[in-house]
Parts: structure tokens; sequence; C-alpha cells
């Protein structure tokens, strides 16, 4: 519904039916706001007005990916508050009823033994970007997962956004381990995060996984030279049934609880054998 009701802005330079879907509800957007918006389209469209669709150029989104990702930039313009107009957190009642700073309630907080709680509108707007590319990723179509992994790639804090990516690679990568559809995926992966070194080795791993689950070849070196996070994987996953490996790793693994981990998986598999 969200990607119709953006191309419907689009088209007639009406936001407020999208805005007020993804923010349940269309409070807040009055004239003033969309005036806002509009006068911020501009930069924002210039960022990605011009992407690569399947290897055509493209004027405009390009696809419902690309118009999601131009969706988060609006959404987060109208959640920042209007110039004269900037909103401030409510200060907690101290002792004496009166309020309390920022400063002032957190060592009241700390003072009781209680937690001092950000208010929402102090929450770093990376963090709101962060959680939203989460959640498109993992309901947009297979078509278009690429197009909205490079778009999320795009966004100008690479940490954040390397760190969403990987977090979606590792969801799809454990659906699709042992499935025909895995290589072509990897592969219009391997494209789009080309040149991040950490995104890229992720990658790697879960291909080399794949491999030992598979029964496929796999090298020695690659396996004692994978990343701790890799080595507790392949010791820790039930999939993984792989005597070679285990033993590889019982011996060779970097860390003493990934020798330990090793050790006990060969142990489940040499009772259940």
């Amino acid at each position: 519904m969200l990607p119709l009701l953006y191309l419907h802005g689009l088209s007639t330079g009406d936001f407020v039916p999208a805005l007020g879907q993804f923010l349940g509800s269309s409070a807040g957007l009055s004239g003033p706001v969309i005036t806002k918006l509009t006068e911020q389209w501009n930069p924002i469209e210039s960022t990605f007005a011009t992407v690569r669709h399947h290897g055509k150029v493209t004027k405009g989104p390009g696809s419902r990916a690309a118009g999601l990702a131009m969706a988060f930039k609006l959404i987060e313009s109208a959640q920042a508050p209007l110039p004269g107009r900037q909103r401030t957190p409510p200060r907690r009642p101290g002792p004496g009823g009166r309020p309390l700073r920022a400063r002032q309630a957190g060592r009241e907080a700390r003072r009781q033994g209680g937690v001092s709680v950000p208010h929402p509108d102090q929450e770093p707007p990376e963090h709101r970007r962060f959680a939203r590319y989460l959640h498109a990723l993992k309901a947009v179509p297979e078509i278009d997962e690429a197009d909205l992994v490079a778009a999320v790639l795009r966004d100008p804090d690479a940490a954040m956004a390397e760190s969403a990516v990987g977090r979606h690679m590792d969801r799809r990568a454990s659906q699709l381990l042992t499935a025909p559809a895995f290589t072509g995926w990897a592969r219009a992966m391997a494209e789009v995060i080309a040149g991040r070194d950490f995104l890229t080795r992720r990658l790697g791993e879960w291909s080399l996984l794949r491999s030992i689950v598979l029964g496929e070849p796999w090298a020695v070196e690659k396996v004692t030279g994978a990343s701790d996070w890799f080595q507790r994987l392949a010791t820790t996953t039930q999939i993984v049934s792989s005597l070679d490996a285990l033993r590889l790793l019982a011996g060779d693994g970097r860390t003493r609880r990934i020798r330990n981990a090793a050790n006990r998986r060969l142990h489940q598999l040499e009772q259940t054998n």
C-alpha cells in the first residue's frame, strides 16, 4: 500500500496519504509541514534521481524499493521540528514538585536506583533510520531486494547502513542456506556490496558454511582463517555434521570456546552414529 500511496504523492504532489499510512495518522501533517517537505525534496531527489536498475540508467526511483528509500527520507524530515517550534522533552518533577533539568533528572534517577530513559524526541535519527531499514528489508519483494540494499548503503552513515544490511544478509542467508536459490542470491548481493570488506567477508563465510553443510569441497585454510563468528556458528549449528570440519576446528579453532564447542558437537555426532 505504501509504494502506491507514494507514487500517488509523486503524481499529485499530495504526500499526506502516504505519510499518514506510514505514521498511522495524518495528524500533524499540516500545511507548514508539507511545505517544509516540499522545500527539502530537491536535495533528496538529487541523491536518488539517477540509479542503475538491472544495468539500465533510469530517471526517478527506478523501483518500488528505491521509492521506499526516498519515502524514509521524507518521513524523517516530517518528524524533525519546524523552525521556531522546537520541541523540548518534558522535565521530570523533582522532589519538591519542580521540574528537573536533564542532568539533574539523570542524577536523581541514579540516586533513586532508577534508569533515566531518553525522551523519544532525543533518539538519534540514525537509530530511527536503522529500524526503518530493517523493517523494509524484511518486507521487500525478492525482485527488489538488491535495489533496496543498494539504496540503504547510500545512507550517509556508512556504519549504520552496513550494520542494517549485515543483519539482513544474516537473516536471508540462514533462510536460503541449503536452497538452490542461495547461489543466485549470493551473486546478486556480491555485486551490490562490492568494495565493502565486512559485508563481503560475511557473505563469503555464509557461502563457506553452505559448502560444508552440503558436503561440497572446501579449503582448510578458509576454515582456520575464518572469523570467530563463523567458527562459533559452524560448531554450534545442528545442521553442520561434517566430521572433517569439526575435527579441524576442535584442534585449530581460534579460541578455547570454539575448540570445546567443536569437541562437544563431535561427541554428539558420534553418539548418534
